[in-house]
Parts: structure tokens; sequence; C-alpha cells
């Protein structure tokens, strides 16, 4: 990808998975004071050993709290640090109170974690965690959505990096913070909030916001992408599509000339997508009527084809082939593969 760049430095745009890249951006946030490694020690320790998982199970239903497994955080699965944090903190009682009564006879390991769960610090990082990674879930999640408006990306980043920095600025006004008193007196701890929280508070939420703006260098040039979408023509503007233009290698003021006359073509689409008008360019019944119209645009539509924003659908379809070829079926031919997989990505609900 870097040597292709090297040699056509003009027109040529590479981007990478918007989805992954935020699950990267939590992951490098996470490791701050410790918070993931004490995560995953709590979950191996359940996960483990079904006598723990049982006896959790058990705290949960006399405690009444959902009974909630708890996840892992991994680098590798979108959302996961969310998941992880969202199941331990509604099931934080039961966990605190099993780790106590498992200390209480012995258990070295038990002991340790429960001391954990019984700092103040750590209960309001896990909080604040929550407030953050919240924010990085519904950006995860918007990223994912396969109709994806590219002239949204840049205002749906600035927007959550917004958020993040009324967090770093004002932490415990966090929508889960709020409830840290409340948290604290239910847990029965006493400890006072120390000020090393607000330091690692700010570290925490410093490092998400660079870790974001570090992983999303090509924002920009989504949004001047997205101005050729047929439902954002009427947005864009000279100075915008001349910009366009430089980024494309291309003469800005003829790419302006050109786009006046794809604009009504766009609007009177009957599907106001991408995808309608690079059907529509391409067809080959207006392919050479209309690249000879529009031969800039068109040339830079055939790249935004391909050019999807985040890997979400294909990833799905690995997990959904991991789901059907399981060990016991590892003789299934790729034919019947590539039927089942359609199926159960494409095919309809199973009624109930």
């Amino acid at each position: 990808m870097t040597r292709l760049q090297e040699a056509a430095p003009q027109g040529f745009i590479s981007t990478h998975c918007i989805a992954h890249r935020l699950a990267l951006a939590a992951s490098d946030a996470c490791k701050v004071a410790r918070f993931e490694r004490i995560v995953n020690q709590i979950y191996t320790y359940f996960a483990k050993s079904s006598t723990h998982a049982a006896e959790l199970q058990e705290m949960q239903w006399v405690m009444n709290e959902p009974k909630l497994k708890l996840k892992r955080a991994a680098e590798t699965h979108w959302l996961s640090h969310e998941s992880a944090v969202d199941a331990l903190r509604r099931s934080l009682k039961a966990v605190k109170a099993t780790l106590e009564e498992e200390a209480r006879e012995g258990d070295a390991t038990a002991r340790g974690l429960a001391l954990e769960l019984s700092r103040s610090n750590f209960i309001a990082l896990l909080l604040l965690m929550s407030d953050v990674l919240s924010v990085l879930g519904h950006l995860s999640r918007c990223f994912q959505i396969a109709t994806l408006n590219l002239l949204s990306v840049e205002q749906i980043l600035d927007g959550a990096l917004s958020a993040l920095q009324a967090l770093k600025e004002s932490p415990l006004q966090g929508g889960f913070m709020l409830a840290l008193e409340d948290t604290l007196k239910d847990l029965e701890i006493t400890e006072d909030v120390t000020h090393q929280f607000e330091s690692t508070a700010s570290q925490y939420v410093t490092a998400v916001i660079d870790n974001i703006r570090n992983r999303f260098p090509q924002a920009h040039t989504l949004t001047l992408l997205g101005y050729l979408d047929p439902r954002n023509v009427s947005k864009a503007t000279p100075p915008s599509i001349n910009e366009l233009g430089n980024l494309m290698g291309v003469d800005g003021r003829k790419l302006w000339q050109e786009f006046l006359a794809y604009r009504c073509f766009a609007k009177n689409l009957p599907e106001l997508s991408v995808e309608a008008a690079v059907q529509t360019i391409f067809d080959p019944g207006n392919k050479e009527a209309l690249t000879t119209a529009y031969p800039l645009i068109s040339n830079i539509l055939a790249r935004i084809a391909v050019l999807p924003a985040s890997s979400a659908h294909v990833e799905r379809l690995f997990s959904t082939m991991k789901r059907i070829k399981t060990a016991q079926r590892n003789r299934l031919k790729t034919e019947t593969l590539d039927c089942l997989i359609r199926i159960s990505s494409e095919g309809p609900a199973v009624q109930q």
C-alpha cells in the first residue's frame, strides 16, 4: 500500500476500516493504569473455573442482579472493551462479594482482585471507562452501517471528540460517573476518590482523544468524496470540489464545471445513493454516454465504489463461516459452505 502511494501520490486513496481503528484506539487507551489487565484477570478467574462461575451466578441470584457472564477485553474483537466494562459494572456487587467470600477461604488470587475492587479509584475509573467507551461504541456502530454517508464521517468524529473533551474537563459529569457516590456506598467503600484519579482520568481521556485523532488522518478526505453522493450534491461548494480535484490530481475548475451537470443528473436518480449512481453510470447501456459526459466524476466514483468505510460486513461473513464450519463439519464442500453462508447472512429470519 505504501509503495503504491509513493508511485501514485495523487489520486491514490487508502483507507482503513474505521470500526477496527476505533477498537485499536479503545484498546490502546485502556492500557492506562493497568485497567485492562485487571478486568481480564477478573474475567479469567471466573471463566477458567466452572466452580467460580457457578458461585458468581448464585451470588447474582441472591443479590437480585442480572445473570451476566463477564467478558474479555480483546484488541481483535470490536466493542469488546465496552462489553467487558459494561458486564463488570452491572455485576460489580456480586463479583466483589464472590471474590471476598473466596478470599476468606484462603484464595490468594481472589484476595488480590477483591482488594482492587475495594479501591475507590478503580471504581471511579470503571465508571469513567463506561462513559468513554459508550461514546466509542456508538461511534463504531455508526461506522458499521452499510449505507454510511461519507459526508457524515468527519462530523460524527468531531461530535464524539467534543463529547470526550467534555468528559476530560469534567469527568464527574458523565452519565455513569454521576452515580459514583451511590455506587461506592452500595459497595460499602468508605475511601474517598483521591487526586490520583483526576490525573489518571485526564491521562486516559487524553489518550483516547489522541488515539482517535492519530488513527483518522483521512476523515476530511472521506468528507470530500462524500460530496459526490447524490444525497449530498446540493451541499457541495466550488472550494470543496476544487479541493477534491487537487486531492485526485485533476483540475479543480474542470471538475466543478463537470459537477454542475452531474448534480442535476444525481438529483434525478430513482434512488439517492452512491451505489445507484455507480450502477447507472457503468450500466452497459449507459456506460459509453455517461462516462463521456462525466469523465472525471465517473473515474472518482469508480474509486469510491471500492472504498468501504468499514469492513464490518466482511468480518460478519468470516464470523458466520466460523460458526458454520466447525471442527465437526470440516469436510463441508466449498459450494455447500457458500450456500449455507448465503442462507445465514441473506436468508429470511427464522420464524419463532
